[in-house]
Order: C-alpha cells, then structure tokens, then sequence
C-alpha cells in the first residue's frame, strides 16, 4: 500500500483524535492530534483538537501553549476574540480562562464538532474522485467542504487541484491566491507541496499554485518570467532558439579551448606548489571522523560525505582510517532514535580508544551541529586533542542562515576549518582559525567507474530534497514534454534510493537538473554539482555568480535562469549531442584539474603541515 501524503496523514490522525476525544479519551486523543501536527505543521484542526483534550485534562497550561502556538501560525482562524468560523473563541486573555473554555465543554462544543467532521466527510467525497482522476466531479463537493468549513485548508488545496487538472487554470491560481493570503504559513512559508502529494508530482497543480504565490514571493515571479532572448518554454523547441543556443555554446566552448577566456577566480585554490628538493615529505596518519548514516540511524541513508570522503582518503592519504561517530554526533534533537548518557559515554570512550590506538597526526571531523546537547562536545573533543596531540581539521557542510554557525562553535578548538560555500558565518571563523573554502565533497570516482560503459538511455534526472522550489521547475519541465525521471527522497530507508541505484541512474542520465537558488541572498554551491559532473551527464544548472567562482557557464555546465530557458536549454542539448558531449569532457576534465579528491586530501595535510 501506499504511504499516504502528509496532510492526508495529518488529517487521519485528526479524524481518530475526535473519535477518542468524544468518547471520553482525552489522554489517547492527544497522541493523534500531535501526530497531525508532526505530519503537517499547518493543521488547525490540528491544534484546536489538541488544546480541546489539553482542557478535558483539566491542563490548561498546555492548553495556552497549544492556542498561542496556533495564533501564531494562524493568526487568521485563531487571532481575536470572536467567533472563528466553526471553532469557538479561545480567549487567552481573559482572566477566567478556564472557566470559560470548560463551560463550552458540552453541548456547544459538539455542535461544532459536527460541522468540521461534515466538512471533513464531504471533502473526503472530493478525495474519492482526484484519487481516480475524475477532477471535474471533485470540485462539487470540495467547494461545500469549504461552505461547510471556511477553514478547511486541505479542501482549498484539493479543490485548486480539482481545477487546475480540468482546464482550469486561472479559477485553480484564485484558489490558492486566496488560501496563500488567508493561511500564508500553510501555503507559502512551508511552500511543502510534498504534504498534499507525497513523493509524487502534479505539474498542473504545482504550476498553478507557483503563478499564485508569485504575487506574494518577488523571486518567483523572476523565475516564471520569460527572458528577453529566450520567449515562453514550448512543448517543442523552436528553430530560432536552437540556432541561438548553437552559437552560445560553440563560441563559448571554442573561446575556452583556446585559451580565450579567463580561468574561474577561485580555481586555483587547491594547486599545490612544488616541494624544494631539500623539503621532507611529510606523510601524516590521517582519521576521518564522520557519521556513517544520516541522523545516525541505521533507518536511515548512508551518510554520502561518509562514503565519499572516506573512498578519496583511502587512495589519496598512506596511513588512513575511518571511525564512524553516529553513536556521538548530531544534537538530540536531530535524532530519530533516542541516545542514553551510557550510550553517549560509550561512543565517546570508543573514540577516544580508537584514537589511542592509532595515533593519527591530523583527525578530519565532521562537524555540522552543534555540540554538547547529548553529543560531544567542544570540550571534549578539545580534551581529547590536548591528550594526543592531533591536528584538527573540522568540516561543515551547509552552514548558510537560518542554521547554527557551526563553524564557529568548533574554531575554537580547531587547526582549521573547511567550508563547502563562502558565506558571512566564515568571517568570524577567520579570527579564529585558518579557513579552506572547497566547492562541495570530493568526489570517489571509483564508485562512478564501476558502471561501465554509461548507458544514456535516460533524458533529464532530478533525485533529492523536495524544497527550494524543485517540484516547481520540474512540473515546468514535465509540462515541457522533457523526458524527466523523478525521484523525491526524505532519506529514510522507505522513502530514499540506495548508492548503487543513485550513481547507475545518473550514469545513465543525459542532463542531471540542479537548483540552489532560493533568492538572492540564499544560494550554494550543494553536491549534486559534482555528482553530475563526475557521472559523465550535462549539469543543467540554475546560475548565480558562486558558481562563476569555479566553473564556466556553457563550457563546464548548462545554466539557466527561469523556467522557460531551463525547459529550451534542456530540449537543446538533448536533441544536439556534439555540443552536449562536449560540455561533458570539458567538465570531468576540469573537475580532476583542480577539484578532485587527491587535491582536497593533499592541500589539507599541506595546510597542516
């Protein structure tokens, strides 16, 4: 069976929590109502029902966490002190709280009860229909769910997909104009279409809600734009466009093997100068100090830096180890599996054996978290570094805002500190530290190697994250006739797909899409660059000036600024292979040339030497 998206889920646990709460199981009807909440975040009902059992408990104090919590989010249901809608008012200011609420405990509230459970069951009609396709017969009872329940925030989404799939479109944008205006944390700060669709896309639905929250998000709006020399994608690319592109990318590509244009301002950052002869070699013993699944968990993927960082060390470095540090990395509340002091305590003293044992002159450590919240430590790790004497070298991965400065927190005890991005956290690291800036993980070619020889029986790939507005550029792709194999991941071991389907799959990919770029302040150079690159396919790539610090554009990648050249660029290279395998070359060849693993393990111990 199926997993079921978010808000369904979401909206099942609601529907069991009202069961129990009405025959008079507050305690077990708490369970569900946060399990809704935990699956969709933008669920009054979800909070309403919970602040409701919080009061059959006689606990008001979380009832007030409960309704502050839900007035904050949305401010348009639970704000104020009248009635709202179908749900009686929650007055948190009056000084007989909870008197008032429990004297709305019987009849009244039942009453109400009944039109959210009638609004739910009539939704639940229109449900029936978008799951067999029958979208025009959906919108009847999706719209008196709404009648029913103004409040409804899963029948707007529902009844917007019901419209944009019958043709619809410009009643489906009003829809979610309205629904993002009224609850812009469920629809617009969230932005998780994955809630309402799971790992599935719906390019017709998807495409209507980003035309409507263009007019709340400006960045969106430029990336729906049609560029001046590039007009609105079509279905098929049009012969003045191709010629256009021709001419780009072989005047690009030419003026680069000639030697015309200037070199990346970054690029030369990992080449090493020459020893003198009279220099001694210096071949440190070097640990790697990594989780080797995400959230520590075997439920969980193999962590990918885990994996390739430990396959580069063990060509690139003479003496190397690895020891895997889920049983201390990561705070507590990253975790999906709880960690005792014992267990913690034991990770530690583990670590601290293995590093008696070995004895490393520099330990590379993976540090992307903050420390000492049933995790290690700076104090310890510095305790550990002071007893045996090693270099360390701590790497953080993805330390842009609103995130920790993670950076900092471990400078304090580090010989250095390697960041995937230059961004403003670093500055501080600098007075503290020395700093090595590397464009993503080194990349172990050997693990892409073993699928030979590359059969590119596949057009465009995308697999990752469903956020910064993927299932957005990939419904425009669909929508452009792109032959597109999708795969959104969670990286839970239900929800993900293994390294040896992941690299097979880009092995066989012509174009692998990426995006970094949320707006002009947030954007990153991120892995799937190099994971293209280095699986032999074009890197269709969402442009900004970071990249332009390490690659060419139409030498090294295929950029792209809006949707609309993102969908003819990649019609372009599918249909002109020349220039498509050209860019392909050009880029492996660059990658070894300044970027591979060899460079990242050398210029490390070359720093700490």
């Amino acid at each position: 069976m199926a997993k079921l998206p978010e808000a369904r889920s979401s909206h099942e646990s609601v529907k069991q929590g009202i069961k129990l709460l009405h025959k008079g199981h507050p305690s077990r009807a708490l369970t569900y109502f946060e399990r809704s909440l935990g699956f969709q975040k933008g669920n009054p009902d979800g909070y309403y029902f919970m602040a409701r059992a919080f009061i059959d408990l006689k606990n008001i104090k979380g009832a007030r966490e409960v309704v502050t919590l839900a007035k904050e989010r949305l401010p348009t249901i639970f704000s104020g002190n009248n009635a709202y809608g179908v749900y009686p008012p929650l007055d948190l200011s009056h000084s007989n709280f909870s008197q008032l609420l429990l004297h709305h405990h019987s009849s009244v509230l039942q009453e109400n009860d009944a039109a959210i459970t009638e609004s739910h069951a009539t939704m639940e009609f229109g449900l029936d229909f978008i799951d067999q396709a029958k979208f025009t017969e959906a919108i009847v009872p999706l719209t008196k769910a709404l009648e029913i329940n103004a409040w409804n925030v899963h029948a707007y989404y529902y009844l917007g997909q019901a419209y944009a799939n019958s043709q619809e479109t410009s009643r489906a944008i009003a829809i979610f104009e309205y629904a993002i205006s009224m609850f812009p944390f469920t629809f617009e700060k969230t932005s998780r279409f994955g809630e309402y669709q799971g790992l599935e896309i719906d390019p017709k639905t998807v495409i209507a809600y980003y035309k409507a929250l263009s007019e709340f998000v400006p960045n969106i709006s430029a990336f729906l734009s049609p560029s001046i020399t590039i007009g609105p994608g079509k279905k098929k690319l049009d012969l003045s466009i191709e010629n256009k592109f021709k001419i780009l990318y072989t005047k690009a590509i030419e003026q680069w093997q000639e030697k015309e244009t200037p070199e990346p301002a970054l690029s030369k950052g990992f080449i090493l100068e020459k020893r003198s002869e009279n220099r001694n070699v210096y071949n440190p013993s070097v640990m790697l100090v990594v989780p080797r699944y995400i959230k520590c968990s075997p439920n969980w993927d193999e962590y990918e830096v885990a994996y390739y960082l430990s396959g580069t060390g063990k060509v690139s470095v003479q003496n190397f180890t690895v020891h895997y540090s889920d049983g201390f990395h990561t705070e507590a509340h990253q975790l999906t599996i709880p960690r005792s002091d014992a267990m913690l305590n034991l990770s530690i003293s583990k670590l601290r054996e293995k590093i008696s044992n070995v004895r490393p002159d520099i330990i590379l450590f993976e540090g992307t978290f903050m420390g000492g919240i049933q995790c290690i430590s700076r104090e310890e790790l510095s305790a550990l570094k002071s007893e045996f004497k090693f270099k360390l070298a701590t790497l953080v991965i993805d330390i842009n805002p609103p995130l920790p400065n993670y950076a900092a927190y471990w400078a304090k005890t580090s010989d250095l500190v390697i960041a995937m991005n230059e961004n403003p956290y670093l500055i501080p690291v600098r007075e503290i530290c020395p700093v090595l800036v590397y464009p993503g993980i080194p990349i172990d070619l050997n693990l892409f190697d073993k699928f030979q020889p590359p059969l590119r029986d596949l057009g465009a790939l995308f697999i990752g994250a469903r956020k910064r507005y993927r299932d957005m550029w990939c419904a425009y792709m669909i929508e452009g006739d792109v032959p597109l194999h999708l795969k959104f991941t969670v990286q839970s071991i239900e929800d993900s797909i293994r390294s040896n389907e992941f690299i097979e799959l880009h092995k066989r990919s012509r174009i692998i899409f990426n995006n970094g770029l949320i707006s002009s302040k947030d954007h990153g150079l991120n892995l799937r660059i190099f994971e293209a690159i280095n699986s032999g396919a074009v890197l269709l790539q969402q442009d900004f000036n970071q990249m332009h610090d390490y690659f060419v554009p139409y030498v090294h990648y295929a950029p792209f600024n809006n949707v609309h050249e993102m969908v003819s660029t990649a019609q372009f290279l599918l249909k002109n292979d020349t220039i498509a395998n050209s860019i392909t070359t050009a880029a492996m060849k660059w990658y070894n040339q300044r970027y591979s693993g060899k460079l990242f393990w050398e210029k490390i111990i070359n720093t700490l030497e």
